[in-house]
Order: C-alpha cells, then sequence, then structure tokens
C-alpha cells in the first residue's frame, strides 16, 4: 500500500512535467514529480474536505489517480517526446572524473545520512508539532476528515496558539504516514529535504559549473538551523523548499521567457501557500515582476493574472476556511488598529540584523551575500540579476513588517521562545537557498568559479554533463 501510494504522488506531480519538460535537465525532470505531487495531493485532500469526501487511503488514491490521468491525459501526446528527452540527454552526457565534486558530495551525502538517522530515532517532541500539526494529522488520519474533533473544537484550537491555524499539507501529509500504521512521519520532511537538494543543485548547474553547484547545495545543506529542522516534523523546511524553487523558477522565466518555468514557479508558489500563509509576501515579490513583463509587453494581462490566480486562491481558501468552519481568523494576533511606534520598529530591525548576523543559526549565509553584492557591484550597475534581487528583498521587508503588527509585543521580542526568536528566525529558511542560489550564479561570482572550475581543477568530473545545458 505504501508503495502504491508513493507511485501515485510521483505519477501525479510527473503529469505536470509532461507539460513542462523542454528545458529541464535530467535531474530536474527526476525530482520535481515527487514535490509537486506531495502539492497535489494535500490540495486534493482539501478539496475532498470541502465537499465532506472521506479522507480514507482508497478515496485519496482514487483521487490521485483521476488527477494524474487527467493532467496528464491533456498532455498525452508529449509522453514519448519526454521519455525520448530522457533518452537524449542520458547518451549525451559526458563523464569526467572530479574528485573534489566526488568528494563534496560524499561529505554532503554522509551529513544527510546522519542527520536522517537523528530524525528517524527520535520521535517528534517540537512543541509546534506535538499542539499544531502532528496533532492534527492524527486527528485527520483517525476520524478520515479536516473538519475533525480536533479543529472543530473551538477552545482547544485557541489553546495551541496559532498552531492549528497554518494551512494543512504538513497535517495531511502526515496523515497519510498514520493512515498507513506507521508510528512517526519523519521520513517525510527527510525525503522532501533530499529530494529538494537534487532539484536544488540541477538548477544550480543550470547556470554554473559542477564543482560550483555541488559547492553551493552542500552550503545550503549544512546552514545550522536548517540541517537541524531536517530531522523535524515542521513546516519550515518544506516552505523553504515550496518558496524557494519558486523563485528561482520566476527568475527563469523572467530571464529566458519559456512558459514552462512559469508554469512550475506558479505551481511551487501555490504549495508554500498550502504550507504556510505567510509566505503571501512570495506572491507580493513576483507580483511587481509580473505587471513588469506586462507593462514592456513580454506578457500577456492574461497569462499574468492566470499566473497570480491559482496561489492566491490557495492562500485566500484556507483562510476564509479557518474564518467560516473554525470560526477563527489567522489575523487574531495582530494589531487591531494601527498606530506608529518608531520604538517598536526600532528594536524589530535590531533585533532582525542580530539573527541575520549569527552565524550558529544561519553559518555565513547572509555575510557571503553581502559580501558577493559588493563584489558583484560592477554587474549590478548592469543590471545583472537585479529581478532575482528584488524578489529577495520585495519578499524579506514585508515579511519582516508582519511581525510589527503583532499586538503582544512582550512575546515578540520574548527571548528564546518568542515570536522573533522562534517564528521569524526559521521563516528565513526561505531566504537560505537564494541568498546562496545568488552568491554562485551571479556574473561576479560566476567568472572567479569558472576560473576555479577550469584553470585549478580542470574539471576532471565524474558528474554527468548534459549538452542541451
Amino acid at each position: 500500500m505504501t508503495a502504491l501510494l508513493i507511485v501515485l504522488i510521483y505519477l501525479a506531480g510527473l503529469s505536470i512535467v509532461l507539460h513542462t519538460y523542454k528545458p529541464l535537465s535530467f535531474l530536474e525532470k527526476l525530482s520535481i514529480p515527487l514535490l509537486l505531487g506531495c502539492f497535489l495531493t494535500s490540495l486534493l485532500m482539501f478539496l475532498m474536505s470541502l465537499v465532506h469526501l472521506p479522507l480514507t487511503l482508497v478515496n485519496i488514491m482514487l483521487g490521485l489517480v483521476i488527477t494524474a490521468a487527467g493532467i496528464g491525459g491533456i498532455g498525452y501526446k508529449n509522453l514519448s517526446a519526454f521519455f525520448q528527452s530522457i533518452t537524449d540527454q542520458i547518451k549525451s552526457t559526458k563523464i569526467r572524473i572530479d574528485f573534489i565534486w566526488l568528494g563534496i558530495v560524499a561529505f554532503g551525502l554522509l551529513l544527510f545520512y546522519q542527520i536522517a538517522l537523528k530524525g528517524m530515532f527520535w520521535p517528534i517532541t517540537e512543541m509546534d508539532a506535538v499542539a499544531g500539526y502532528d496533532l492534527l494529522a492524527k486527528g485527520i488520519a483517525d476520524e478520515k476528515m479536516l473538519s475533525n474533533s480536533i479543529l472543530m473544537n473551538k477552545e482547544l484550537v485557541l489553546s495551541c496558539g496559532p498552531r492549528l491555524f497554518y494551512p494543512p499539507f504538513l497535517s495531511f501529509i502526515n496523515a497519510l504516514s498514520y493512515s498507513l500504521g506507521y508510528e512517526t512521519p519523519k521520513l517525510i520532511n527527510i525525503v522532501l529535504a533530499g529530494d529538494f537538494l537534487i532539484l536544488f543543485y540541477a538548477l544550480v548547474r543550470r547556470l554554473s559549473g559542477p564543482l560550483a553547484a555541488a559547492l553551493c547545495t552542500l552550503l545550503v545543506l549544512i546552514t545550522p538551523e536548517m540541517f537541524a529542522h531536517i530531522a523535524f516534523s515542521l513546516t519550515n523546511y518544506p516552505s523553504a523548499i515550496f518558496s524557494s524553487i519558486a523563485v528561482i523558477y520566476f527568475y527563469l522565466f523572467f530571464k529566458e521567457k519559456d512558459s514552462a518555468h512559469a508554469i512550475l514557479s506558479c505551481l511551487f508558489l501555490s504549495g508554500s501557500m498550502m504550507v504556510r500563509s505567510d509566505n503571501v509576501v512570495f506572491i507580493m515579490a513576483i507580483a511587481p515582476l509580473i505587471a513588469f513583463m506586462i507593462y514592456k509587453k513580454n506578457l500577456r494581462l492574461a497569462y499574468g493574472l492566470a499566473f497570480l490566480s491559482m496561489p492566491v486562491v490557495v492562500f485566500l481558501a484556507w483562510n476564509l476556511y479557518t474564518k467560516y468552519a473554525i470560526g477563527i481568523e489567522q489575523n487574531s494576533f495582530f494589531v487591531k488598529e494601527y498606530t506608529w511606534n518608531g520604538d517598536k520598529f526600532e528594536k524589530l530591525w535590531s533585533y532582525v540584523f542580530s539573527l541575520i548576523k549569527n552565524k550558529s543559526l544561519y553559518g555565513l549565509s547572509f555575510y557571503a551575500f553581502f559580501t558577493f553584492l559588493i563584489i558583484n557591484i560592477y554587474f549590478l550597475i548592469k543590471k545583472d540579476m537585479w529581478s532575482f534581487l528584488t524578489m529577495i528583498l520585495v519578499a524579506w521587508i514585508p515579511y519582516t513588517m508582519i511581525y510589527y503588527f503583532i499586538e503582544d509585543e512582550a512575546y515578540l521580542f520574548a527571548q528564546g521562545g518568542g515570536w522573533l526568536a522562534s517564528g521569524y528566525k526559521r521563516g528565513l529558511f526561505s531566504y537560505i537557498p537564494l541568498v546562496w542560489f545568488y552568491v554562485f550564479v551571479s556574473r561576479g561570482p560566476s567568472i572567479i568559479f569558472q576560473f576555479i572550475e577550469e584553470k585549478v581543477f580542470g574539471r576532471k568530473t565524474i558528474l554527468v554533463e548534459q549538452t542541451n545545458e
């Protein structure tokens, strides 16, 4: 049953790839289906909940069959061309031996194996999971519905703080694990993280060399706080996966004007809305660039609105569900009347900068980002990756300001477990892959890494290089 469910989830995601495969590398085609399949599964379970269809494994698997057949059926003419493209990519590979690349990958695999063992050994103990996502997952698995005795208990929901307000992606996926009889769903986050690292490597590899891509992926993996969260069952790592990949694919769409990238960005952005509502800031970040493309006549208005409609609908659907089905609004933690507080604003940003400078949390991520911004200053003037930087800043500033409007100021700044010390800190995970992507892909650093690969190491790699990249 487990194997069949995994295959159906993968096929649901693969049905999307049938429509977007042309510009994708082999590793992208391999890794995208699982992530998008999980999103489609959670979306399917939410839609089933809205029509009060029991969330049994049989119903879910039938829904996945219909989803995969429906989406894949539309693109059935692409099926032979899709498999032919994979065959061509495999045949056109060149194998070179690079022990530096091999060492980086082996070290990364060893670290990932160790954190996976830790995750599988320890039970779920994180407060946000025990009193939130995992609690709801157990209720879904037991009662076969989202509107179960946990979520419909208003007093219980309020006593759990905001933990039961989060969109149900992780709760749905974890519920599948419990429905299959497993004692813990921790393997899910581990598999999602591993699949993400493969996809991230593939995306960096498209715009840089294999050595740079391996090193960039390793640096994302070993970012201290993110690395620890691979072993947790929280929403933060999945949130970083979907939001960062959405931004990267939109950057590729903005750069190359290939609609396949736009479709993938839209779906990953919608997936991020199913994980955490505060990812709405990435809709805000992408929307101005869509407007710019429409203004420059690089994108039709209807297509731009279609791109934004799906993530916006997903965002609104969950917020309306919590308001009318549960009877609680997600904005209940925010100030009711706006008044400017200069001291709070200054204190907020001081706290934020102290966090991003904390190497025990984010390693050298933000140090490297700002350093390479300076190194890349000449190319910045030439508008190198300006769209990508715009998305980072336009998302990050509103994300920070969300916390300015939280009403309980004492808990906002509380050390150890306050809003900033826990929620905001982990929310920055979404930016870690983005800042490292910029460090390794922007024009100035690319020249440096290209010189290192070609002149210093000679690029003798065991990596599969695809001529169509």
